[in-house]
């Protein structure tokens, strides 16, 4: 009987651990570093990075209206790929556990690239049903004839989530893609780490998906 007692209660302990990760409806939005201020300057900085030459030379960036993440998933797919995200993030540490945590919170629900906020560079905002055109004309017709004869030297199609920052600020993680062709693109979440003032990529969380 004693030994029952403390099965029971072992499993009642259990059962009352709170997962690492909240669950999906109940992160709660007061956490002050869930705050999208500074999403812009973070973002505007990492862009500058992968397509400086481009953004020097005033070439706009495409970018697609709809903000990239989790949140773009159909709902039965969401929980499997958190717990899958969540499982890589535990490996790099508390930081980048608490920024892929924010990172969820902040990308729980569609946006679009207007209300993320103004973008400081010369940039294009392609819609979903124009950017489709592109991938039905196929590589030849829609790619080469129309996507490149109306964005000369355009990197691509570019798409990014908010970024989750951890408590210090420190650590950020996000969504970064690009498609240049019907099948070339790549899309991945990514850890980047400030150090010396400046952002530097460090990793990411669940690999690079590649077209």
């Amino acid at each position: 009987m004693r030994y029952l007692s403390v099965l029971f209660i072992m499993v009642g302990l259990i059962g009352c651990t709170k997962s690492a990760v909240p669950d999906w409806e109940t992160i709660p939005d007061p956490e002050p570093y869930y705050s999208t201020e500074g999403d812009v300057d973070f973002i505007t900085e990492i862009l500058s990075q992968h397509y400086g030459n481009a953004m020097t030379a005033d070439i706009p960036l495409v970018i697609e209206q709809e903000i990239s993440g989790i949140s773009q998933l159909q709902e039965k797919d969401q929980g499997k790929w958190k717990k899958y995200l969540f499982q890589d993030a535990k490996k790099e540490g508390e930081k980048v556990i608490e920024a892929f945590v924010a990172y969820l919170a902040k990308n729980r629900k569609q946006e679009t690239i207007e209300e993320l906020g103004t973008l400081p560079f010369n940039h294009v905002i392609l819609t979903k049903a124009e950017k489709q055109r592109y991938f039905d004309l196929g590589h030849k017709a829609g790619w080469d004839k129309f996507f490149y004869e109306a964005y000369p030297d355009s990197p691509g199609i570019l798409n990014f989530s908010r970024p989750g920052f951890s408590k210090d600020g420190t650590v950020a993680v996000i969504d970064l893609g690009k498609h240049s062709a019907p099948l070339g693109g790549s899309w991945g979440t990514y850890i980047y780490e400030k150090k010396e003032g400046k952002w530097k990529r460090r990793g990411t969380i669940g690999g690079v998906l590649v077209s």
